[in-house]
């Protein structure tokens, strides 16, 4: 699902009318909320027209419909109403292996890979699928049959309706049409004028928003008019409003921000594609990483441990596409924060599976590590070459202050095209991710792309 990023077009608001107060006489114009953990916005258009948008998580909703004033109350009809999703069992069987598999195809035939699958026993809590591949799978409970399965997302607030399980059955496959999944469902919802704020119910607590001043129209403007086309459609909603910095720490409890911009995939894992200004903390220094993510291929991920304490993350370096300059140049720069720090290159073990400094991790036509640059300068040429056609290189692996940095190089076309899949990301040469794992000393690190 795209993030819904540039939702509140840029447009010059009607003034107020004479003779009556601002609050009486005119509401149009644009809000946006108060909350730390949630991006999102209004804008009532003079012709009784409102563009919205809400992310908290990994949930992204949007709308546009008709407005009308009531007293104190703006009242909000989506327009055209929403099509609910709809989920269809199409055949339920015996499959070999262990484990319950539910199989869901969208009307393209593809696996929606931000569904949730849910399993309901005879008795005691649900339990909910892992995505293995092309299908959702639960993991065998021993003593414990499953009765029913129901297919939605937790972070959009849908489910299906529960699915009776016959006997003797370990497989269900299901159709799913998304319809207008991700669009606000407004229909007579009210928010409610106070001064230059409207107050919205949302998840069942009252969001409050303020109407922007006339200089932070003016400047979001600006900075709207500057916005490369090629941007548009992954610049989130914090455009409007900068996201407060959160911050990472390894060992150490996630920022709430953080962990309210990541949803829970279960067994300790949180994933997202909310844009963030992510700063990460090592002994007690400091480094900025800026903007990061804002779409579906520019993710963060965390792992917890048995203490709730972050023990693994991955993230994508930017909040768009880069050529392989700009990524080689991020990466030099956190390697040279790192290195003051102290960092050193970690012992290299039989069993470790860190690739080596500058070593191809996938190349076309050849084994992993066959390619390999001795330095930045040779490793910008290599990755420059499409004789070579390498799709994915570890730059370099450092230990410091508890935590083993590893960052590496994905080649977003190269990598589709050698799955066989078509090459949508000819931007100039914008066609390069830069991610960073981070672990606690003392696990064995891997690579962790997407």
């Amino acid at each position: 699902m795209a993030a819904v990023g540039a939702l509140l077009r840029v447009a010059v608001l009607a003034a107020a009318v004479l003779g009556f107060s601002r609050a009486a006489a005119q509401v149009e114009g644009r809000y946006v909320a108060q909350r730390m953990e949630t991006a999102s916005g209004i804008e009532l258009l003079p012709d009784a027209r409102f563009e919205f948008f809400f992310s908290y998580g990994a949930m992204d909703l949007g709308a546009t419909g008709r407005w009308r004033r009531e007293g104190d109350d703006i009242v909000l009809d989506t327009d055209p109403p929403v099509r609910p999703p709809r989920v269809e069992l199409v055949e339920t069987g015996h499959e070999a292996g262990e484990g319950f598999v539910v199989r869901v195809t969208d009307p393209s035939g593809q696996v929606p890979p931000y569904l949730d699958a849910e399993a309901r026993f005879a008795s005691g809590p649900p339990a909910y699928a892992q995505l293995d591949g092309e299908a959702y799978r639960f993991e065998p409970q021993p003593g414990r049959r499953i009765v029913s399965v129901r297919v939605g997302s937790g972070a959009f607030q849908f489910w299906s309706e529960p699915f009776a399980v016959p006997e003797g059955a370990n497989m269900m496959r299901f159709r799913f049409d998304p319809a207008d999944l991700g669009r606000a469902d407004f229909r007579g919802q009210r928010a409610h004028i106070e001064g230059d704020t409207l107050t919205l119910a949302m998840l069942g607590e009252p969001i409050r928003y303020r109407r922007l001043t006339a200089d932070e129209e003016a400047g979001l403007t600006a900075e709207a008019a500057d916005t490369p086309s090629e941007d548009i459609a992954t610049t989130p909603p914090q455009l409007a409003v900068p996201a407060r910095p959160v911050e990472l720490q390894m060992d150490a409890p996630p920022d709430p921000m953080l962990r309210a911009a990541l949803a829970d995939y279960g067994n300790g894992m949180f994933a997202g594609t909310t844009r963030m200004e992510l700063r990460l903390n090592l002994g007690g220094r400091q480094f900025d990483f800026g903007p990061i993510g804002g779409s579906d291929y520019l993710q963060t991920g965390l792992r917890l441990d048995e203490r709730g304490q972050v023990g693994g993350a991955t993230l994508m370096w930017q909040d768009r596409l880069l050529t392989s300059d700009e990524a080689l140049e991020r990466a030099r720069r956190l390697e040279a924060w790192l290195r003051e720090g102290g960092a050193v290159a970690p012992p290299q073990g039989e069993d470790s599976r860190q690739p080596g400094p500058f070593q191809a991790m996938e190349q076309a036509g050849s084994p992993v590590g066959v390619a390999q640059a001795a330095d930045w300068a040779s490793a910008a040429r290599l990755l420059a070459d499409p004789a070579v056609g390498i799709s994915a290189m570890n730059l370099y692996s450092l230990e410091t202050a508890g935590a083993v940095v590893m960052a590496y190089l994905v080649n977003i076309r190269r990598a589709a095209e050698r799955e066989g899949a078509p090459a949508f990301f000819e931007e100039g040469g914008r066609e390069w991710l830069l991610g960073i794992d981070l672990w606690p000393v003392g696990t064995l690190p891997g690579v962790g792309r997407q």
